[in-house]
């Protein structure tokens, strides 16, 4: 199974243009057989992911947190306490609630960054390095996470091998999102799932047990 584990609609994204209605359809046109909804600003409810399921395309749903440490797609977790934007309560509700958090394109602007931008992963501990093993053993707290996004649409291809090369020193699992805001790039990065999860609860437990694996679909990415 194909999913774009990384995805942003208007229904909960204010930087999105891209319609709830129209998910499904594209998704399927993009050649994916699932994706996963992470709004900035909430989780879907079940009304709301009941509307726009068909039966060519499965819809799981997540939600992207910004924390001290960088973004975190956190699927399954059952409301939103305080406390959340602390790496640590995070991973430790997700853990009781039986969540998954995957860490998302962690090393964004970490090589070759645009002016005023930085890496928040790195730049919070000054970690400046660009080899992936001083990179993987100065960041403990990767290990919070049960998957690294190592495969990000909206990343470039130098800060995606980063975090290919960082995930497969720490034999940590992978996985692929576009970080689409639109229908262009859907489906661009994706994660193979093995298996064929039906909900979100079984997502979560595939994730969980490590059985994803991260791939780039475009030139734009890291094959």
């Amino acid at each position: 199974m194909l999913i774009d584990l990384h995805v942003h609609t208007t229904l909960g994204s204010t930087d999105s243009n891209l319609r709830p209605e129209a998910l499904a359809r594209e998704a399927a046109r993009a050649g994916l057989d699932a994706v996963c909804v992470t709004e900035h600003s909430g989780t879907w409810t079940d009304s709301q992911l009941e509307e726009v399921t068909n039966d060519s395309v499965k819809i799981f749903r997540g939600r992207e947190i910004e924390t001290e440490m960088g973004h975190v797609l956190a699927i399954g977790m059952p409301g939103f306490p305080n406390g959340m934007h602390k790496i640590k309560q995070l991973a430790k509700y997700c853990e009781e609630t039986g969540a998954a958090l995957v860490a998302a394109h962690p090393f964004r602007h970490h090589m070759n960054p645009p002016a005023g931008q930085s890496c928040l992963l790195t730049r919070s501990r000054n970690l400046f390095s660009t080899d992936p093993t001083v990179l993987a053993s100065e960041l403990p707290d990767l290990s919070l996470f049960h998957a690294i996004e190592a495969y990000n649409g909206a990343n470039t291809s130098v800060d995606n091998g980063i975090a290919a090369q960082v995930s497969e020193i720490l034999g940590m699992p992978t996985t692929g999102g576009s970080d689409a805001h639109s229908i262009e790039g859907l489906g661009s990065c994706v994660t193979q799932v093995d298996g064929d999860p039906r909900s979100t609860d079984e997502l979560v437990d595939v994730i969980r047990a490590g059985a994803v694996v991260g791939m780039a679909r475009n030139s734009e990415t890291p094959s």
